[in-house]
């Protein structure tokens, strides 16, 4: 009997589906990690086990039945819950400049300022970098590209796109990139070549316009140059945008509005992160950090309002997934 063979045998034998009441619904949690839920309607037609086909076909989307059609994802979903099984490390972070141009309260990194060049990555250094990630036995390499603002240094983040595409034409492993910026320095020039090489973004967006300047003071108004490269990049849809938001303590009168934010500039979901004490941060603590009941007040609000906008919540959908 092959792997997979014997993966689907025991997920068709040994998967237990937990159940959890939330709010009126009862959420279903399979194997995987995958979960949906079902309204009292659609839990009876579960329990009884008379599923009609529009119920089914969403049981089996989420991996909650398996069928001999959703068991490759069940299999790549399982592996990706427990890649530590599966092979060696894939996910490799280049800081490219400390440099940043904003001055967010929360930041966990020690920033420089814009002008300081020095604290740049060189062509050098970026050269031996990828010369040691392609040195992993891993078949799918990941680079992810942070900073401080990684625009303020592009060309090497092309330098390093190019010569990693050059040297997996020897290796022929599966590479993908990925971009974390403000979008603060974001061009239509930039975007073209990042969408040109298929290099996905990550974005900071904190909630509504007064929550996001106050967390990300800038020279100009950061909020509006973010929402109009996000609304731009998700229009012409070329490459993945993700958004992300460091939770303050002037976040957390602002649960609701945070989901309506990014509900109307189209994300699918929302984290609510908490912060870090250190790097930037810790210099602030005592005015943006909040007690854990706080902070639980301020996510359970949220994840709430998430769920009934219809938008997924990334540490709910990791406590469900854990709680397997």
């Amino acid at each position: 009997m092959s792997l997979p063979d014997i993966i689907m045998s025991f997920f068709q034998n040994f998967n237990q589906i937990k159940e959890k009441n939330v709010l009126d619904k009862t959420v279903l949690i399979g194997f995987t990690g995958s979960w949906i839920a079902l309204d009292e309607k659609e839990y009876i037609q579960y329990k009884s086990g008379k599923i009609d086909p529009s119920l089914s076909s969403r049981l089996e989307e989420k991996g909650i039945i398996a069928t001999e059609r959703n068991k490759d994802k069940l299999m790549e979903n399982y592996r990706l819950r427990k890649p530590q099984l599966y092979g060696p490390t894939s996910l490799h972070i280049i800081v490219t400049t400390l440099r940043c141009n904003s001055n967010c309260i929360y930041c966990h990194a020690s920033s420089r300022s814009a002008k300081e060049k020095k604290f740049d990555m060189t062509i050098e250094a970026a050269k031996k970098t990828v010369d040691f990630i392609f040195q992993s036995p891993a078949m799918s390499l990941f680079i992810e590209f942070q900073g401080g603002e990684p625009l303020l240094n592009f060309d090497v983040i092309k330098y390093i796109i190019e010569y990693s595409n050059e040297i997996n034409k020897i290796h022929n492993k599966t590479l993908s990139f990925s971009l974390v910026t403000n979008l603060y320095y974001m061009t239509e020039d930039i975007l073209e070549y990042l969408e040109s090489h298929k290099v996905n973004l990550s974005t900071s967006l904190d909630g509504p316009k007064e929550l996001h300047n106050k967390n990300r003071p800038a020279k100009k108004d950061s909020y509006h140059i973010i929402v109009s490269w996000i609304i731009k990049i998700k229009k012409r849809n070329k490459i993945r945008l993700s958004g992300l938001l460091t939770t303050t303590s002037f976040s957390l009168s602002y649960p609701r509005e945070i989901v309506d934010t990014y509900k109307r500039l189209g994300f699918s979901n929302v984290w609510f992160r908490k912060l870090n004490d250190i790097g930037v941060a810790s210099k602030s603590w005592n005015k943006i950090s909040y007690t854990a009941e706080e902070f639980f007040g301020f996510w359970k609000a949220g994840v709430e309002h998430a769920y009934k906008k219809g938008i997924d919540e990334y540490s709910s959908n990791l406590l469900l997934k854990k709680n397997t």
